[in-house]
């Protein structure tokens, strides 16, 4: 069905085209009674406004940038880059603002980006942030290069103090040292005096924030000197400084980790020197990630609210992209987030000290626009007709006017606004990232870090960037697509897919790559994982230990082959049961259910083959609950993996599906087709990461 236009409802109001712009944009120039009867037609009729229509009159793009400061490799071990990323595209998305991808490794680059994004008329705003605490007020510095330019900065140490002087830029600043105020607090509140923290690498520049707060903390509370053991980046370097903590003469009663990677290798090794937590050692850790609720026990966290801090700052340039003002914004306050890795020491009661939050206030100014085709036009003595044609290439005027026209623009340093450049079929050097949506805000670009960093990889080096948009099913990402492509905003789209029922995406027109799983139809290329060869290898490895007996748990997240995986392993001599019947995806209740139902069954299965890396870690924590030793009593494999399975107290088997590799062979392809080469579907290989979890199972009596 063709999409209402202006010209549909001014044939129905029978009045001019200029008087129904009148009425859908709240300008005079009409009557109330005609002003109601356009409105009432554009409802009946379905209308809504065109986003290149209203660039052109606003000269605004509809779209902001978003710049990381981190290498492709950091993003794996940022838990606060998904959910930052999350929140911010949230919030812009229901505005109607797309949200443009850079990961950049400097503060330079991002300034040099922002300068050409901000000549070319890419954007209405940005937003610059980093996350690892590596840079601190030259971000700020690197932004304030273009002070007409609506800015939001985000960092451990953004430069809030140039706020009155910059009247377009906002800065977000997160607290640093509240976050281990409030951490070293609870724990003293619950009884502990003997706290320890370990510190991530010194590079990081919240290392040293965090360092000094634990340090004042510590003498706030009278507590005894203050111990601060330095690691490395490894699960190695974090075993060694946990040794060294717990075998000192006084050992401590609480840790306190930098975040829930660098806990998950401290419980491993809490667990090797025989000590239990929380009984006889409390354990927290700065930063939440999707699998801090899952280990074992279940850890306490202090979670800095980085989907919240996305959101905020989007709200913030929005207000200054609208009015060119906005409140100075205040980062979310940190918050614990209470489970069972810290308990009172025995024989304390704890105290109460106040917990206070960090706040900050308002400044204001507008931005100022460039040179526009008007102007040259009026220079010239020429209309704008006149102006575009000669500015785009086209016919219609004379070989002595282009070249004026021409001579002028460069003179004025006029750059084509994005918009009207889409509108004319020129490439818009960006490509869309389409990912399926979870439930859980904040989980959305979480899941999908390493993927986003191998496309990173393979686009940034030519200047490549990303529009981003997290979709509930298949059929949305198909119409996203769609809306896209015939409005020229991206030159391709990349679509990561978590079902098989991709067949709907074959019929867009834009040029595609989906990453997942694997299509059979010739419209559309595909970059996947050989699932079929995976599987034969894990149940190849377990029925080789002597495993006969498992049960198959489907993913907390992702949907699983479970079928075709349970099938393959009855012909190679592995009897899988679904306990429920159930193979689809579960969630967390659903699958402690499930894992309950397997373990109490006859016979009992020797081996549980989980759907992903978070089922895995559901699993094992339902096999301690009931009694079960992992790996003695009970094995337990995942069909995906992730980096708490490796850095993790289980050590858990499972299949390196290498999503970095996938994201970039996804990049690769698509810009192979975008260039008018040829490509195919690409299908990768996986590896089996065999670890402690996984051993032969103890012989029956």
């Amino acid at each position: 069905m063709k999409r209402p236009t202006i010209f549909d409802i001014a044939r129905r109001a029978d009045v001019s085209i200029a008087a129904v712009s009148f009425a859908l944009n709240g300008r005079g120039g009409v009557s109330a009674e005609t002003r109601r009867r356009v409105l009432s037609i554009a409802a009946e009729l379905g209308w809504r406004p065109s986003h290149q229509a209203r660039g052109l009159a606003t000269r605004r793009s509809s779209t902001a940038g978003l710049v990381v400061l981190a290498t492709p490799n950091q993003l794996a071990g940022a838990s606060a880059f998904g959910a930052f990323v999350e929140g911010v595209q949230a919030r812009l998305g229901a505005d109607g603002t797309e949200t443009m991808l850079r990961v950049l490794p400097a503060p330079q680059d991002a300034a040099d980006l922002v300068a050409k994004w901000r000549s070319e008329q890419r954007i209405d705003g940005v937003i610059v942030g980093e996350l690892a605490g590596r840079c601190g007020p030259e971000l700020a510095a690197a932004v304030h290069r273009q002070p007409d330019l609506p800015a939001v900065v985000v960092g451990v140490a953004a430069g809030a103090e140039h706020d009155s002087q910059w009247s377009t830029c906002r800065h977000l600043v997160w607290d640093e040292a509240q976050c281990v105020r409030l951490a070293v607090y609870h724990l003293a509140e619950l009884g502990h005096r003997h706290i320890v923290r370990c510190a991530g690498p010194r590079e990081r520049r919240y290392t040293t924030l965090r360092n000094t707060a634990f340090r004042t903390a510590v003498q706030e509370l009278g507590l005894p000197h203050p111990v601060i053991a330095s690691t490395g980046p490894t699960a190695e370097h974090v075993r060694a400084a946990v040794e060294r903590l717990l075998t000192a003469p006084v050992p401590p009663t609480a840790i306190l980790f930098d975040d829930p990677l660098q806990a998950a290798a401290g419980l491993d090794a809490i667990r090797e020197l025989g000590i239990a937590v929380p009984a006889e050692l409390s354990v927290m850790c700065i930063g939440e990630d999707s699998h801090t609720h899952l280990l074992q026990p279940p850890l306490t966290a202090v979670t800095r609210g980085d989907y919240e801090l996305g959101r905020r700052a989007a709200e913030a340039l929005l207000g200054l992209i609208d009015a060119g003002d906005a409140e100075r914004p205040a980062a979310p306050p940190p918050r614990v987030h209470i489970r069972s890795s810290a308990t009172p020491p025995r024989g304390h009661q704890p105290p109460s000290p106040a917990r206070t939050a960090a706040d900050s206030g308002p400044v204001a100014g507008p931005p100022s626009r460039g040179v526009r085709m008007r102007d040259i036009a009026a220079a010239a003595g020429v209309s704008r007709v006149a102006v575009s044609y000669a500015l785009n290439g086209q016919p219609g005027v004379s070989a002595r006017t282009r070249g004026r026209i021409q001579q002028l623009a460069a003179a004025a340093g006029f750059v084509a606004n994005a918009t009207s450049i889409q509108l004319h079929g020129r490439s818009t050097h960006c490509i869309g990232l389409i990912v399926p949506r979870s439930a859980a805000a904040g989980t959305t670009f979480r899941r999908q870090e390493l993927l986003l960093g191998g496309v990173e990889e393979v686009l940034a080096p030519d200047g490549w960037t990303l529009a981003l948009y997290s979709a509930a099913d298949v059929a949305e990402a198909a119409a996203i697509s769609t809306e896209w492509h015939v409005r020229g905003r991206v030159d391709g789209v990349l679509v990561v897919a978590d079902g098989n029922d991709v067949a709907t995406l074959a019929a867009v027109e834009a040029p595609m790559v989906v990453v997942g799983p694997r299509s059979d139809d010739h419209r559309l290329l595909s970059v996947s994982v050989d699932d079929h060869a995976a599987s034969r290898q894990m149940i190849g490895h377990l029925v080789e230990l002597g495993h006969r007996n498992a049960a198959w748990v489907p993913g907390l997240q992702r949907p699983g082959a479970g079928v075709a995986r349970t099938a393959l392993a009855a012909r190679l001599g592995l009897h899988v049961t679904t306990p429920g019947r159930r193979l689809r995806p579960l969630g967390p209740a659903e699958c402690a259910r499930l894992v309950r139902s397997a373990l109490i069954g006859r016979p009992r299965p020797t081996v549980l083959l989980c759907g992903d890396d978070l089922a895995a870690i559901r699993a094992a924590a339902i096999a301690r609950e009931v009694g079960l030793n992992v790996p003695d009593d009970l094995s337990i494999v995942a069909w995906s993996d992730g980096s708490m399975l490796a850095a993790g107290a289980l050590s858990i088997t499972a299949i390196d599906r290498d999503e970095r590799e996938q994201g970039a062979a996804a990049a690769r392809t698509l810009l192979a087709v975008l260039d008018h080469h040829s490509a195919a579907n690409e299908l990768l290989e996986a590896t089996l990461a065999i670890r402690r979890s996984s051993v032969p199972p103890r012989p029956t009596p």
